[in-house]
């Protein structure tokens, strides 16, 4: 991942530091729901990063097609994934 910071904008380098920061501050004990939402974070910086500045995605579309229960994860977070079903 030393290649993202190289070559990632500031938005994605920040996202990755903040996720991390998250987790060595945290050491295990942390949240892992607030890293997921960090991790989605970082994957939507990313995309907009490519050419998707325009984009309407939120940070927890970027994981629904692999989390069953990402709705209910989006009710704890006030997430606008929440409120849509599919």
């Amino acid at each position: 991942m030393m290649t993202l910071a190289l070559i990632g904008s500031d938005e994605v380098v920040r996202a990755y530091n903040k996720m991390w920061r998250y987790a060595y501050d945290n050491d295990g004990e942390g949240s892992g729901s607030q890293l997921l939402e960090l991790l989605c974070g970082l994957m939507l910086s990313m995309r907009k990063d490519v050419g998707n500045r325009q984009t309407s995605v939120q940070p927890l579309d970027m994981m629904s097609s692999q989390i069953s229960d990402i709705h209910e994860l989006g009710k704890k977070w006030n997430a606008p994934l929440a409120r849509r079903k599919g």
